[in-house]
């Protein structure tokens, strides 16, 4: 498979802020998000009382400030590791559902989660439990710099790509439970970071 051209819709290149900003929907309390622009990245905070919002990891969903904006069934998207918190960082697709704002999370979704050297594809449907659907080895840890790109198409296939300097590399595919959620369904694309993470140049979109 080739890898999808992608625009980057955020590279985070503004102030800092205590959240990702209106073209995110995200959870906030008291004006704080987990996830939050610093250091021209998106960084989930670790330290002070708004680190309870990352403790767990917390989720942004890419809306274009339009909370109805969705990509289609055949969706992909990327970021770049911007630090050495690398585990438990993921993608996230076909995000769609009822959105739970006490938890920032969309009922049903996809999550393409990178730890120690693999991928694991899981699906959600009741916001935060999740059914591994299958694992990929990435060939060697990841690292600050690295790039994840995850594509699902309307048949309910997740392919994985790493890019790592100036090479790309196919990683595996993972075939979905046949559920229309994850096959013809559409939905948001976003992120879920671990407490201390960094990642940079969000991008996304339809991936026919």
């Amino acid at each position: 498979p080739v890898i999808p051209a992608l625009a980057v819709l955020d590279n985070y290149n503004r102030a800092n802020a205590n959240t990702l900003g209106g073209q995110w929907r995200q959870l906030i309390a008291l004006a704080n998000a987990g996830i939050r622009v610093n250091g021209n990245q998106a960084f989930c905070v670790n330290n002070g009382i708004p680190a309870v919002l990352c403790a767990v990891g917390a989720n942004a969903y890419w809306a274009g400030g339009n909370i109805n904006n969705t990509f289609g069934a055949s969706q992909a998207a990327a970021f770049t590791f911007a630090n050495a918190t690398v585990n438990n960082n993921a993608l996230i697709l076909k995000a769609n559902g009822t959105y739970n704002a006490a938890i920032g999370t969309y009922q049903s979704h996809i999550r393409v989660q990178y730890n120690n050297g693999n991928v694991t594809v899981a699906t959600s449907t009741n916001f935060i439990g999740y059914t591994t659907a299958g694992t990929i080895n990435t060939g060697g840890n990841l690292v600050n710099g690295n790039r994840l790109t995850a594509r699902v198409d309307n048949t309910g296939k997740v392919f994985v790509w790493k890019t790592v300097g100036a090479i790309t590399t196919y990683l595996g595919t993972v075939t979905l439970p046949n559920n229309a959620l994850w096959t013809t369904g559409v939905g948001k694309a976003g992120i879920q970071l671990a407490s201390g993470a960094r990642v940079d140049n969000f991008a996304a979109g339809n991936a026919p």
